[in-house]
């Protein structure tokens, strides 16, 4: 029995799938190509190619991205591990739904854990801490960092709520604000814009927004 044919075994046992038809729709290469092969060469090769140029002699920039790619693997795996173990307390608190993606009626389709987003997220979080340890960031831009980093944190705890009660669409327009209205606060950059070619007859090459430009970045965290 060939690779395709257990596959498709284990698939009817699982999810109530028609061998057959399962077989008959698989195609070769490059379609039979895995979603985590594609994705790391997308990101693999650009890497490789821009360490190629990059100057070798340049210590502190060599640490930079030593270090941010040490931590990025040890999350990765992080995430691999964590993964398949949390996700029985998901089902334990039937903090679950339905896989809509296979086929049958809803109520025979198997349950499936959610807000396992969580698991990745807080790995997130741990490592952008280690990270400011690590690097050497000036002192006046940790205030910034760790302040989006509690604007993240808030998300990442409203999308978690959202999971469990299922939110109202009113809170998840206002709440969003709230959480970044503290980045609002200690942002210091630019606000000012480049108006496109079109328009600069009227409002010149440079256009400087004030506090319009600080509403528009909160409204992105919004929208």
């Amino acid at each position: 029995m060939t690779d395709n044919q257990l596959t498709a075994v284990e698939l009817k046992k699982m999810y109530k799938t028609d061998e057959k038809e399962w077989l008959d729709s698989y195609r070769g290469f490059p379609f039979n190509i895995s979603l985590k092969n594609m994705l790391s060469g997308l990101v693999v090769f650009p890497m490789l190619l821009g360490l190629m140029v990059l100057p070798l002699r340049d210590i502190r920039l060599w640490k930079i991205i030593g270090i941010s790619l040490s931590i990025s693997l040890i999350s990765y795996y992080a995430c691999l591990i964590l993964i398949p173990k949390l996700r029985g307390y998901m089902v334990v608190s039937k903090i679950t739904g339905k896989d809509l993606n296979k086929t049958g009626e809803k109520k025979d389709k198997p349950a499936i854990p959610e807000a396992m987003g969580i698991v990745t997220c807080v790995v997130f979080l741990i490592d952008s801490i280690i990270t400011v340890g690590l690097l050497d960031i000036k002192s006046d831009k940790v205030l910034l960092f760790m302040t989006g980093l509690h604007c993240i944190a808030f998300m990442i705890l409203l999308g978690f709520i959202d999971d469990v009660v299922n939110l109202k669409w009113k809170f998840k327009l206002i709440l969003p604000f709230v959480a970044s209205f503290a980045l609002l606060i200690v942002y210091d950059g630019i606000t000012s814009i480049i108006v496109p070619l079109p328009v600069r007859f009227i409002f010149g090459k440079i256009l400087e927004l004030g506090i319009l430009y600080k509403l528009y970045f909160s409204a992105l965290t919004i929208f």
